[in-house]
């Protein structure tokens, strides 16, 4: 639970928090998703979908609270792509989510 405040509060890096936690939280819940849709369960696509909603969140709170902290130009340039790309990725998972949310009931 630790490691998750670190994330939320911008206490770990950039390249971490982009990297270990937005592409690799993400591909780690995609997998499961896979995997759980292969073994016949379906509600799990919604559920990853919402899982990787929250997680790109925690990416985007740390994101900001690392840019509040860079005052150079290339740290104010690559968080911005970095807050963009997880922006965009938050939204399609929130869109995905209710999309794929009557899958649950069936």
């Amino acid at each position: 639970m630790t490691m998750f405040k670190a994330l939320v509060t911008g206490k770990v890096s950039l390249a971490k928090t982009f990297w270990g936690w937005g592409f690799g939280g993400t591909a780690l819940i995609v997998a499961i998703s896979k995997a759980g849709a292969y073994a016949g369960h379906y509600w799990v696509i919604p559920v990853s979908h919402l899982l990787q909603a929250l997680l790109s969140l925690a990416v985007l709170s740390g994101l900001t609270f690392i840019l509040k902290e860079k005052h150079t130009i290339p740290g104010v340039v690559l968080g911005g792509v970095a807050f963009a790309i997880f922006l965009a990725h938050f939204i399609l998972s929130a869109i995905f989510a209710v999309r794929f949310s009557s899958v649950i009931f069936f």
